[in-house]
């Protein structure tokens, strides 16, 4: 079961709808999915140029080339536009309920949460249940086998 969403600014979702409304309503915009047109995730812990000295980072955009002028000419930044307030939502666990997968955007990107589920039960059957050993290996798996091209952590969190 997902239990949260992903915080992505495109697709047709309800929250990814929820994640384009704050991003403008911040006063900046989303190009090809992406928090104007650079960040492809509208919460995240780091980039903190998304998130502190706003009126000069549409400046320094600008220069650096991130987008046009005409982009952000006249825009005010009236709150950061990439944000790490976290959705939290209470999920009531069941009997059967084994573990928890919390991983960041890098694996999403090249796993589904069921090839996860299913890769984190074989490793733990294998490796005796050591949850660490169990996340190293499906961190190793997206960025060797499935080629996952963004930064990749995970962390298994035993329920039973």
């Amino acid at each position: 079961m997902d239990v949260s969403p992903d915080h992505r600014p495109y697709g047709a979702g309800a929250a990814a709808k929820r994640e384009v409304a704050r991003v403008t309503a911040a006063g900046a915009w989303v190009a090809d999915g992406r928090v104007m047109g650079v960040l492809a995730v509208s919460r995240a812990f780091g980039d903190s140029e998304f998130k502190a000295g706003r009126a000069q980072f549409l400046l320094d955009g600008t220069a650096s080339g991130y987008w046009p002028a005409n982009m952000a000419a006249g825009r005010v930044l009236t709150s950061p536009p990439v944000i790490a307030t976290p959705d939290v939502s209470e999920v009531e666990l069941l009997e059967g309920d084994d573990f928890l997968i919390l991983a960041s955007d890098g694996l999403w990107d090249c796993t589904s949460s069921a090839q996860s589920v299913a890769f984190v039960r074989a490793e733990l059957a294998r490796n005796g249940r050591d949850a660490t050993l169990a996340a190293q290996a499906l961190a190793d798996n997206a960025v060797g086998k499935r080629r996952g091209q963004d930064n990749v952590a995970a962390i298994i969190v035993l329920l039973q």
